[in-house]
């Protein structure tokens, strides 16, 4: 955890693997409602390991729009998991849920995510400043 702390404000890096297991489980309930305004996804290789995950928050129904984060082990960047992850989910978004727009939501001293967003043709936007 302590590895995401400089990008999330949310971040904890006391979080015992209880309090861990309690947020995966209410994001799995999130997932569950009809027209969730939030949604969870894990990221898991095919040895079955977890990798980190994705998550859609504020979602606009009405438009429809999406905004995305992402968080990846930092053993495991670099090996095109986040960029195929990323892609496939914007597609849904799109194709499934005919999206209007899908944004990533990165912090701007993560490089590793702009070059990402970069990668998969996102267009910058705007900068803002975390309060």
């Amino acid at each position: 955890m302590s590895e995401l702390a400089p990008h999330w404000s949310w971040v904890k890096t006391d979080e015992t693997v209880d309090d861990i297991k309690k947020f995966i489980n209410e994001a799995i309930d999130c997932n569950n409602k009809e027209c969730a305004s939030e949604m969870y996804f894990s990221l898991v290789s095919r040895e079955g390991e977890y990798l980190g995950m994705l998550w859609f928050y504020e979602i606009n129904w009405f438009v429809p729009s999406f905004d995305m984060h992402y968080w990846l082990d930092s053993r495991e960047t670099g090996k095109g998991y986040m960029s195929e992850a990323v892609n496939a989910l914007t597609r849904v978004c799109f194709d499934l849920y005919e999206a209007k727009r899908v944004q990533i939501i990165i912090s701007s001293s993560n490089e590793k995510s702009r070059k990402l967003a970069e990668k998969l043709q996102f267009k910058f936007r705007v900068s803002r400043q975390r309060a």
